[in-house]
Parts: C-alpha cells; structure tokens; sequence
C-alpha cells in the first residue's frame, strides 16, 4: 500500500476518532489500541483483546511491512508508546517516522514512538503510519504497545499494554499460535 493511501486512510481515521472529549469525574473503563501488519501477503491486526503470550509473528528479512498503530479512550488519552529493537527493526523516514505530533527516542537499543496527550484539550485517540524493515536472521525481539487514559479527574490513569513476540528470518510471514 502506498503512503499516500496509509495517509488518506489515516487522516479519514482521526476525522472519525481523535475527537476532542470532557475527561469524566471517573473512568474506570482501560483504553484500547490496535496495531495493523501488512505485507509479504500478510494481512492482521492485534488489539490489547489478543494473547500476546500465546502469539509470535514471524516476518520475512529485508521485506517492507506497513503498519497502523492506534489507540483510544473516551476519557481522552494520556499517552500511547510503541517500543520495538532499533539494532532490528529500521522504518522508512520518508516521511519522517514518526510524524509530530509523535516524538522519538533512542534509548540503549531501543527505539520509542511517544505521543503525550494534553489534558486542557483531550482527545479520544490518535494513530501513527509507517513502514518499516526487519533486519537480522534468525532473530527474536518484539514490539511492546501501552496507551494510558487521564484517569477522570481523580488522576487515577488506566494502562493497557501489550507485547507481541517478533521472529525474523527467511521464512514466509505468519502468525504462530502456542
């Protein structure tokens, strides 16, 4: 898919969720995210609902995967991060990856994809596009997903993670069930 589609496609999808919202007195209710991988005749999208301990994608060495990451709260989002091996996984920076207003930073050797919400001026979701290249055979690593809410006014935030176990090598890309 081209980035011109992935581009459409994610601004149609913050016109329909990144709307601004009232954070409520309490939110008891978890955010939720979701994390799209196409590519090499793959085609899935994982949500904070999958067993990620049950789960490994396994994906094809020097082979271009896109991707849609996502995450939403009705009581407004506080931040959402994307953490994944930088020495294994290279992503396009054309466009640059990622897009404000995403921040990015390089700790050790992992890479982190930051968005930080503002509490004057919530908003329900926000979404990051990108293609990315796995590197390296025969190498096991993951990409970890966490998105936070405000909390209500309380200031008690609800987190939702999740870890999704990487495979790269010279084989087709698949989804392994334990």
């Amino acid at each position: 898919m081209t980035y011109f589609k992935f581009s459409t496609l994610a601004l149609l999808f913050l016109t329909l969720t990144a709307c601004d919202t009232d954070i409520p007195e309490v939110d008891n209710d978890p955010p939720t995210f979701s994390f799209k991988v196409t590519g090499d005749g793959f085609d899935r999208t994982f949500t904070q609902d999958d067993d990620f301990s049950n789960l490994q994608l396994n994906l094809r060495e020097d082979v271009d995967y896109d991707m849609i990451f996502s995450s939403a709260d009705l009581g407004g989002v506080q931040s959402t991060l994307l953490r994944y091996d930088a020495n294994y996984i290279e992503y396009d920076n054309d466009p640059p990856f990622p897009a404000a207003p995403w921040t990015q930073e390089l700790s050790g050797l992992s890479f982190f994809a930051d968005w930080v919400g503002d509490q004057s001026a919530p908003l329900t979701g926000n979404i990051l596009v990108g293609t990315f290249r796995p590197n390296g055979e025969n190498i096991s690593t993951t990409f970890f997903f966490s998105v936070r809410d405000f909390g209500g006014e309380a200031n008690m935030p609800n987190t939702t993670s999740g870890q999704l176990n990487i495979f790269i090598g010279d084989f087709d890309t698949e989804l392994i069930s334990f």
